[in-house]
């Protein structure tokens, strides 16, 4: 923000009139395992793709490796941490509360030397003014202007915040956090019914307190779950209330799972729910987790990068590559590398380089299969060849 908008907007709406920061105290949603997976995968996929910067000229890209953004984004975009912290710090923020935000620090020229991850979303609020956005960050007097601060959202409403998925899909979670703790009760309690003893006689108070307490020291528990319980005086007990696999519980976890992984757009087989996945249908599942999962993540980072890194006339831009996710087996990649050279889609050397291969002379030839010439390029090659003998 220049100092014109600053004054303009201080004297409008007054830079102390801001509401309170929401406080980034822990949720407890990412203690469920299924939520605290759902995260891992996103947030661990983003941060391992290749990212580069590509530059357009008038024979299609070329990579632009020598530029400070390429080095940012792919290498490190601060002292503190590296490229793969960044977009996992970042991307985590985004799967559990929606937003996720980077100052872009800029040195004396202008030029973009860092991008800064914001501790925690919650102490960063957006607001429209004049035609803009703005964002106010607990510890800073003045609001950032758009093109100062990195803002990755997740499903928007209003095209300012991203909603979390953790709102939408609270009523599941809190399903799953109850079934999660009464599962350690159980196991904490040794046992997983209530146990009632009989005796053949009514108790006085004093009795009653103490032989609840004599049998609750030595017998319940985690540790005492192996002990002989010896009953005396004509004493009995029975068990009261449901078993839990009889109510069905060990299937509600697994419904849980299930129901959280829709939430996050993720095949279940990648949460270790393995209930609906085959070894045929594994391979069109992962495919899926890159189209319908992974690609709606990435279009936003690439969308944001390109419009707060670059100017208009830079012809610039930030690509991640999914073909690291999409490789499959040996033989699957075999098969698809014959086919992209045969019909003359990729050069072998474009081949090495996905494999990390350097390229070889005489590489960077493109093939053209016969039967798919016209008539002109066939002549042509016809003619070639009758003069060459």
């Amino acid at each position: 923000m220049n100092h014109r908008s600053i004054d303009k907007f201080d004297e409008s709406m007054g830079l102390r009139k801001f509401l309170p920061f929401s406080n980034p105290s822990s949720d407890k949603s990412i203690t469920l395992s299924a939520v605290w997976s759902a995260v891992r995968i996103c947030s661990e996929t983003i941060a391992m793709l290749p990212i580069n910067v590509y530059k357009r000229n008038t024979d299609g890209r070329v990579m632009h490796d020598d530029s400070n953004i390429q080095y940012l984004l792919h290498n490190q975009p601060n002292n503190k941490i590296n490229s793969f912290v960044f977009r996992q710090v970042m991307q985590a923020h985004v799967e559990l509360w929606g937003n996720a935000y980077a100052i872009i620090k800029r040195d004396k020229n202008g030029q973009i030397e860092a991008l800064e991850v914001v501790k925690h979303p919650l102490l960063v609020r957006p607001f429209e003014f004049d035609g803009d956005i703005f964002y106010q960050i607990s510890g800073y007097d003045l609001p950032f202007a758009s093109r100062d601060i990195i803002h990755i959202r997740g499903l928007s409403l209003d095209g300012i915040m991203g909603k979390s998925t953790l709102q939408v899909a609270a009523e599941s979670i809190n399903t799953g956090l109850a079934m999660q703790n009464y599962s350690y009760k159980i196991f904490e309690s040794g046992s997983s019914k209530r146990i009632a003893l009989k005796v053949p006689a009514k108790l006085s108070p004093e009795n009653y307190e103490r032989l609840k307490k004599q049998f609750s020291e030595k017998y319940s528990g985690i540790q005492n779950m192996h002990e002989i319980a010896i009953l005396e005086a004509g004493m009995d007990f029975t068990t009261i209330g449901l078993n839990p696999i009889d109510a069905q519980f060990l299937e509600q976890r697994k419904f849980s799972v299930v129901e959280i992984a829709r939430f996050f757009r993720i095949p279940p087989h990648k949460m270790q729910s393995m209930e609906a996945s085959t070894n045929n249908n594994i391979e069109h599942q992962a495919i899926e987790f890159v189209t319908d999962t992974i690609m709606p993540r990435v279009a936003p980072w690439e969308s944001e990068l390109d419009n707060k890194l670059f100017s208009r006339g830079e012809k610039k831009y930030v690509k991640f590559n999914l073909n690291a996710l999409l490789r499959g087996d040996m033989a699957a990649r075999s098969q698809w590398y014959t086919q992209m050279i045969n019909y003359g889609v990729m050069s072998p050397n474009e081949v090495r380089e996905l494999e990390e291969l350097n390229p070889r002379e005489g590489g960077d030839a493109y093939l053209s299969p016969a039967n798919l010439m016209t008539d002109k390029q066939r002549k042509k090659i016809e003619e070639g060849n009758a003069l060459s003998e």
